[in-house]
């Protein structure tokens, strides 16, 4: 009984001692101590800011044509094969109509007969079929295929030997000293494309990346697409061949010299509002801000920022206006505080 009492006595003496303690406290008015939220920060100064868009396109030959078939029949020649170069008005083969070969087919075979039947070539049926056939060498003449650019054949569909229709296309040819890429725009970025703008062009295949000049912009919008085609020309490089894909890369906006900050560091309230917070003596202020141009990693502000105003780019998505902060890095100048360029 004697020890269940000392027990309920020192139960009862430690809970008037945490209440005394609390009192005091209380009483003292030692505030309680709060964790300041730790940031980072960035000085803002100018940089240069460019806003890209990058689409697909195709290389081609400004320079490109089907050489066909200048009558119907029989491709009696046609040597050219892929790689070769021809020149403009180059013979590069020859048709004979079906009717002809078969005029001429008919008098060889005479020629052939009468030869056989006299053993020689001396006897009249001989010179007589000989003189024929001469004649319809001279008068069923095969009919020249005429390339009619500069390039390279870059397709072959025929052969010699076979029968054509007049106009079937034969070999295709372009000029390799002359390329484009072939692409489109979406109409929202018309305004921002203008001819004889540089743009930068990687081939897939290529050694590397290169500029292109806009050359040509077409009059017309695709309906269905909703886009606007654009050539690029290229001029001569080294292992480009028409077909190939191209990544073209368009600066649509840009500034020189912008005040521009990682995306991530405005906040965007629920009524629209872009805030930023900034940093001074250890407590955070707020600013309403006015963007302007926007890349994958980066936005400009045009409003309520001043070049050399530190700014929190890390840490500021659960702050509040007047809020003491612990800065965890010294800011960098020349936005090095987590801006990519």
């Amino acid at each position: 009984m004697k020890t269940h009492g000392i027990t309920g006595v020192l139960i009862l003496a430690l809970l008037i001692g945490g209440c005394t303690g609390s009192k005091q406290n209380a009483e003292s008015g030692s505030p309680v101590q709060k964790k300041k939220p730790g940031v980072k920060t960035m000085v803002l100064m100018p940089h240069p800011i460019a806003s890209k868009i990058r689409i697909t396109g195709t290389v081609d030959s400004r320079t490109r044509t089907w050489v066909t078939a200048p009558s119907e029949g029989t491709v009696s020649s046609l040597d050219m094969r892929e790689g070769d170069a021809v020149s403009p008005g180059s013979v590069i083969g020859h048709v004979i109509s079906t009717d002809q070969q078969s005029m001429l087919a008919l008098a060889e075979a005479e020629y052939s007969r009468a030869r056989s039947a006299e053993d020689g070539d001396s006897g009249i049926a001989v010179k007589t079929a000989k003189a024929r056939l001469d004649a319809a060498k001279a008068l069923y003449k095969s009919v020249p295929i005429v390339c009619p650019i500069k390039g390279i054949v870059i397709t072959k569909v025929v052969e010699r030997g076979a029968i054509v229709t007049a106009r079937q296309p034969l070999i295709e040819v372009a000029d390799i000293q002359q390329l484009i890429v072939k692409t489109a725009v979406a109409e929202q970025y018309i305004s921002s494309v203008k001819v004889g703008q540089k743009v930068r062009v990687t081939v897939s295949g290529s050694d590397s990346a290169g500029m292109g000049m806009v050359s040509l912009i077409y009059p017309s919008i695709d309906i269905r697409s909703r886009t606007i085609g654009i050539e690029i020309a290229l001029g001569s490089r080294k292992n480009l061949r028409p077909g190939m894909s191209a990544i073209v890369e368009f600066i649509i906006a840009s500034h020189p010299s912008a005040l521009a900050l990682p995306y991530d560091a405005v906040l965007v309230r629920p009524n629209g509002e872009k805030i930023v917070f900034t940093v001074s003596d250890s407590t955070a202020h707020t600013h309403k801000v006015v963007t302007g141009i926007e890349t994958n990693s980066s936005i400009e502000i045009t409003e309520g920022l001043t070049a050399g105003d530190k700014v929190i780019v890390m840490g500021q998505d659960n702050l509040k206006d007047g809020a003491i902060v612990k800065v965890m890095d010294a800011a960098a100048q020349g936005g090095k505080g987590g801006m990519k360029k």
